[in-house]
């Protein structure tokens, strides 16, 4: 057997969300916060290329998922702006949700995807999963509900036996601690210089 390693650099996948480019960013904002208020921030490496590789992985995942789920169930519904800011969703779906205490309600969802090396040990309420749920919560003031739904591929599972773990998690919001949290974010924004 003969090999060797072509010097190939990882194809560029186009961007087929049709993001403004240019204006401030939900993403953005949230990456900003997450460093002054958590001192979280990305912890890879700096060479551009290994750091894009990361987010490519993340973007493979929603595209895995937006074809896996196809019309059975969300729709990336494009990018939307209030206030200065655009947001644009992975999905929103309206489903039958199971809502503990409740029971099943159709109500309409903010779906979000994330393939991660975090921990799946981990829960929404550990601070490693702030940007994820911030920004659920800033997708569904934007759209106007109260439900949301995140899907998480964990790359590497619990550390213990690094195999994959798939966890699904549902979410529901006051509409008051949405438009709170909708402020937070204007109100850093706008120290940071990053609207007019």
């Amino acid at each position: 057997m003969k090999w060797w390693t072509i010097p190939e650099a990882f194809p560029e996948i186009p961007d087929d969300t049709n993001r403004t480019m240019g204006v401030c960013h939900l993403s953005d904002v949230l990456g900003s916060m997450a460093a002054d208020l958590f001192n979280l921030q990305y912890t890879g490496t700096d060479r551009l290329d290994e750091k894009r590789l990361q987010y490519e992985k993340g973007f493979v995942w929603e595209r895995a998922l937006e074809k896996a789920y196809g019309e059975q169930f969300a729709s990336r519904p494009g990018e939307f702006s209030l206030d200065g800011i655009y947001c644009s969703p992975d999905g929103v779906n309206f489903v039958g949700l199971e809502i503990p205490d409740v029971g099943l309600r159709d109500v309409m969802v903010v779906e979000e995807y994330k393939c991660t090396a975090f921990s799946s040990n981990k829960t929404p309420d550990d601070p490693g999963y702030w940007k994820y749920v911030a920004q659920i919560k800033a997708y569904c003031h934007v759209l106007g509900c109260e439900y949301a739904i995140l899907r998480i591929f964990h790359v590497r599972g619990d550390y213990k036996s690094n195999l994959p773990v798939y966890k699904v998690y549902g979410f529901e919001f006051t509409e008051r601690e949405l438009r709170e949290h909708w402020q937070a974010i204007l109100n850093h924004a706008r120290a940071k210089g990053m609207l007019a």
